[in-house]
């Protein structure tokens, strides 16, 4: 599958293509080093509403992220963060490089795809 084509870019395809939507849905990204344990899924894709060749992606997100001092803070904890802005600039910051790299396989350029909206969770 290529992502532009004559006919056809990759979002047309994810939106029409319920194997392709169940098969991007169903991923669970595990992102472990030394200062994240995040367990990771994408909620939805769409396009996004200034650029027409840009994916903005939906997540869910549970787990732990270490600050650069070393202490782990969980980030369904309101506590463990300046603000939510900063949680959600934390979390995308960790997670930018799996979510990119996985969808490069369907042939979506890794500069093309932002992470919109994140959903914090207990569990994914």
């Amino acid at each position: 599958m290529i992502y532009d084509t004559k006919e056809k870019k990759f979002i047309d395809i994810y939106g029409e293509n319920l194997d392709i939507r169940r098969l991007i849905k169903n991923r669970v990204f595990f992102v472990k080093n030394d200062n994240t344990n995040l367990v990771v899924k994408i909620t939805h894709m769409k396009p996004n509403e200034n650029w027409s060749y840009e994916i903005d992606v939906n997540i869910k997100v549970s787990g732990t992220i270490s600050n650069w001092w070393g202490s782990e803070r969980n980030v369904n904890s309101r506590y463990g963060f300046h603000s939510t802005v900063s949680r959600n600039r934390d979390i995308r910051s960790a997670i930018n490089g799996d979510i990119k790299n996985f969808l490069k396989l369907f042939g979506v350029p890794g500069y093309n795809v932002g992470i919109k909206k994140v959903n914090v969770c207990d569990k994914v």
